[in-house]
């Protein structure tokens, strides 16, 4: 993830190496691997608060706390139960808790996305077997590059990430 976002800095031919530095530092903090380990824990709060049945649904609501806070709201359903696994699937919308963050550089956010899971969970230890999930985030950032030679410099980055993810035990 970090080598992907160095990748896309570096190439950006219009900033000047001081504002490709504070760009590094605050993306890193925003979509860097500490905000993907944060992703993966909060997809493992899959379980539900009381007992359930084949086709019951229930909500989980987590958060992501780094420099971009997200929510994430999850709708989970039974879809099978077997003796030896109970079969989840969850859809979850992804939104920014806050549309600014500060830092070196302020940014401002507009994005939003889903995330599609399916989860095997082995009904004797309550672990996850496998779980499969596909998440997609599409939007902008806007960041204020502050004093360059240039001025008070505004750089906006569309983005679209794609996030396929397979865990097993």
């Amino acid at each position: 993830i970090d080598a992907l976002w160095q990748t896309v800095i570096e190439n950006s031919d219009d900033l000047y190496e001081e504002q490709k530095e504070q760009m590094k530092s605050q993306i890193k903090a925003a979509f860097g691997e500490e905000t993907i380990k944060s992703n993966m824990e909060s997809a493992s709060a899959i379980y539900p608060d009381k007992p359930v049945k084949k086709g019951d649904k229930w909500i989980i609501n987590t958060s992501v706390d780094g420099d971009i806070k997200i929510k994430v709201a999850t709708e989970y359903e039974l879809l099978d139960f077997t003796s030896e696994y109970a079969l989840i699937k969850g859809n979850a919308i992804i939104e920014p808790l806050d549309s600014e963050a500060a830092g070196m550089m302020p940014m401002k956010f507009d994005f939003s996305g889903s995330q599609i899971a399916e989860i095997k969970v082995d009904i004797n230890t309550g672990w996850i077997i496998e779980a499969k999930t596909t998440q997609e985030i599409e939007g902008e950032i806007e960041m204020n590059m502050g004093g360059s030679q240039q001025g008070n410099e505004e750089v906006k980055i569309s983005m679209k990430m794609v996030q396929e993810t397979l865990v097993t035990n």
